[in-house]
């Protein structure tokens, strides 16, 4: 018999720490967001959202899913940590230096189709490098499940970006582009915590990577890579799209919808950051009977956020952001059951990368990319928000659909596994949350010492 019992505590514990910490970090990224739409409105937001999601962008496209290979080996013990560091160090310079002159030489041709100042630009592509380092080194402390760290440095991100927001907002007046440099120096606080924390691993001798982890890495990575990339697209090229058609503005409004929409997915994306380095380092019972578990857990928080959510919306977005936003709560409305449906399926999907089987998200994120493109190029120039609201809602509820029907397949477990939650499920998260775990003061205390 299967003795879960450990695993559960373990689970739970690091469960609790990244909840709490992503909490704290977004939470303080939308006040950002709510101090940037209320302060400038929603011309200057939906630019600041185009700043913020084009570095993103660029990531996706020259990593190559080595965040992914990072997660995976690590997680294996496949090879120590040093090596590990120097495979992203090296990759970080070799993508910085390609990546940065390529786009300041094409500035002409991407602002001709990303309606940026040319100063916010300039600014952006500095961004750049800090966010290719910022996601490796993440990736890194997320393998190591070492989520007391990432707790501090989320906080410390979050609290830099919103003083810096409110300082480019309220007094100085600089408007999109203080905002961005707000961001921009709170990328590289987080990137001077996150070398802190790995500081040993930097110290030791032998971080030169040998060359079959560097192809290890571009394969396992490649293999994941499409994945992130494409539904990276899925989620955002409807902005461009928007920007591009129908004006900043109306991308502000737009934005103000789908980041609140967004929040469903907080706690999935959580679950499924402990999920894939878990998976990786367990058996195949284990990680069924976490897997199933969690996944039934998930579906059932995201059904009550929604019909909370949906209440609420009404009421919040002319108490926050003001009367500009009032048809961003029908936008709300019309993402809200696409994004529930794959908001829980963000399980499925990590499990797959811990099994080893990225190929099954891979499929589903380039399905979804090239009909959400295909959706939103014919749709929304002719019919505005709701088009972009509707196409992404449909796309996000059959890539949903997808992945459930993809790991029944692979683990051969029943759709009511993985969708309906049972009082046993309850009574299970009743005992994690009262049973007996370490002080949180000498967790905290211990963040700081020394990695052995």
């Amino acid at each position: 018999m299967l003795n879960t019992g450990g695993a559960r505590i373990r689970f739970a514990s690091n469960t609790a720490i990244l909840v709490t910490s992503q909490v704290v970090r977004y939470g303080l990224t939308l006040a950002t967001w709510a101090i940037i739409a209320r302060s400038l409105g929603p011309r200057v937001l939906g630019e600041v959202q185009i700043a913020y999601i084009l570095p993103g962008w660029v990531l996706l496209a020259t990593n190559f899913g080595l965040p992914l290979a990072n997660i995976y080996f690590l997680g294996r013990q496949a090879y120590p940590l040093s090596q590990i560091l120097g495979n992203v160090l090296l990759r970080w310079v070799i993508e910085s230096c390609a990546v940065v002159p390529l786009l300041l030489f094409g500035r002409a041709l991407v602002l001709k189709y990303v309606p940026l100042s040319p100063e916010v630009y300039a600014v952006v592509v500095c961004w750049i490098p800090l966010q290719i380092l910022n996601s490796y080194l993440t990736s890194i402390l997320t393998a190591q499940m070492r989520f007391y760290a990432q707790f501090w440095i989320n906080v410390v991100q979050g609290v830099s970006v919103m003083i810096a927001v409110l300082a480019a907002a309220g007094p100085l007046r600089l408007g999109a582009l203080g905002a961005v440099r707000g961001l921009v120096a709170a990328t590289g606080v987080a990137v001077l915590f996150e070398i802190w924390f790995l500081r040993d691993g930097l110290a030791k001798q032998g971080m030169r990577p040998p060359s079959k982890l560097i192809r290890e890495c571009l394969r396992f990575g490649s293999r994941g890579y499409f994945a992130n990339l494409a539904q990276f697209v899925t989620y955002r090229f409807d902005t461009f799209i928007v920007s591009y058609f129908l004006g900043m503005t109306a991308l502000g409004i737009y934005a103000a919808a789908y980041t609140a929409v967004e929040l469903l997915a907080y706690l999935p994306n959580c679950l499924a950051t402990i999920i894939f380095p878990a998976t990786a380092a367990s058996s195949i019972m284990e990680a069924n009977w976490r897997t199933a578990l969690v996944s039934r857990l998930t579906f059932a928080f995201v059904f009550v956020g929604s019909i909370l959510g949906a209440a609420a919306a009404p009421w919040l977005y002319p108490a926050i952001l003001g009367s500009q936003f009032t048809y961003s709560v029908v936008l709300f409305w019309v993402l809200l059951p696409g994004m529930a449906m794959l908001a829980g399926a963000k399980i499925i999907t990590a499990d797959f990368l811990g099994r080893g089987f990225p190929q099954y998200a891979s499929r589903g994120s380039l399905a979804g990319m090239v009909a959400i493109a295909v959706l939103d190029i014919w749709l929304i120039p002719k019919y505005g928000l709701m088009a972009a609201a509707l196409s992404s809602s449909f796309v996000y509820g059959c890539q949903a659909v997808y992945y459930v029907r993809c790991l029944e397949q692979v683990t051969g477990m029943e759709t009511s596994e993985l969708l309906v939650a049972t009082r046993d499920d309850l009574r299970t998260v009743m005992n994690l949350l009262t049973g007996r775990t370490r002080p949180l003061s000498l967790r905290l205390r211990s963040l700081f010492a020394t990695p052995t």
